[in-house]
């Protein structure tokens, strides 16, 4: 075909013509052409960054979820309340910090997890409710947390909770239904 009729079919067609094996490339498929390598380039961006995020957020997601704070300013005495300052080990012996606040002639025994943040010392309110309505509480700091040993994940705190209930049952003597 001759290339001035290609170029006139085709308003398309530039003027800047490459010839070889009867092809002509024109301005619009070498934008086309230029689009798509950029967004493979954009693509293959992203796609690098949310990879490198996604590790990022793997590798620190103990710190993404737990918030503990070390310094146990106050205690139940501080409000008034006896308890007992208890310090028992984890099944990998790392020590962890409890209180026992008894309350006289409870049938009930709460064992209090208390959260992704802080420690003991931020429940004292909800320590107060509990023992108001008769029950003994008994609150520990997960491992990183208040006075307890070691660093919080996920699984030390099944452990934690773990080694807290153990600790009730054979050493203040709690029974399952209680």
């Amino acid at each position: 075909m001759d290339w001035a009729k290609r170029i006139e079919a085709d308003p398309e067609v530039s003027h800047d013509v490459v010839e070889g094996d009867d092809s002509v490339i024109n301005t619009t498929t070498m934008w086309y052409l230029l689009t798509i390598t950029e967004l493979k380039m954009t693509f293959a961006t992203i796609a690098g960054a949310y990879i490198i995020l996604i590790t990022l957020i793997y590798i620190f997601q103990s710190n993404l979820i737990y918030f503990p704070i070390k310094n146990v300013d106050i205690n139940p005495e501080t409000i008034d309340i006896e308890y007992e300052s208890i310090i028992f080990e984890s099944n990998d012996k790392t020590k962890l910090h409890a209180w026992y606040v008894p309350k006289k002639d409870a049938n009930t025994t709460i064992l209090f997890l208390h959260g992704n943040a802080g420690n003991i010392s931020h429940r004292l309110d909800s320590i107060k409710l509990f023992n108001s309505l008769g029950m003994n509480v008994f609150i520990f700091d997960y491992r990183g947390y208040g006075n307890s040993e070691g660093s919080s994940n996920e699984q030390n705190t099944y452990d934690d909770a773990r080694s807290a209930w153990d600790y009730l049952i054979k050493n203040k003597k709690v029974k399952a239904e209680d």
